[in-house]
């Protein structure tokens, strides 16, 4: 006997804002919020592989890579400030921390 999975109804939350047309408005942020979001997440890739490889030492290379990391850091968190991204400037501080504490290494 051969059993066939059901498939599970999708359900949406009731206590979300929805449209007149059924659709969920936007997330507030301007046109560039996806650009914030792709930067971030590159940025966040670049800073941990750079840290990950600062634990064997820090070389003059790494150095400037965590430094100019750190510089694209600050830029983005004023993006992130101008776009009203507040649950990002966290993580984007926490960040430039983790980049700034491999840099007094």
């Amino acid at each position: 006997m051969t059993q066939t999975l059901r498939q599970r109804p999708i359900r949406t939350p009731s206590h979300l804002p929805f449209l007149p047309d059924g659709r969920l408005p936007r997330i507030s942020g301007g046109q560039e919020t996806p650009d914030v979001a792709s930067a971030l997440r590159t940025l966040s890739l670049r800073a941990y592989h750079a840290v990950k490889a600062n634990q064997n030492g820090i070389t003059p290379s790494r150095r400037s890579e965590l430094a100019e990391i750190r510089a694209e850091l600050r830029r983005l968190e004023s993006r992130v400030h101008a776009e009203n991204l507040d649950g990002l400037s966290q993580y984007v501080a926490a960040l430039n921390q983790k980049v700034e504490a491999a840099l007094d290494r």
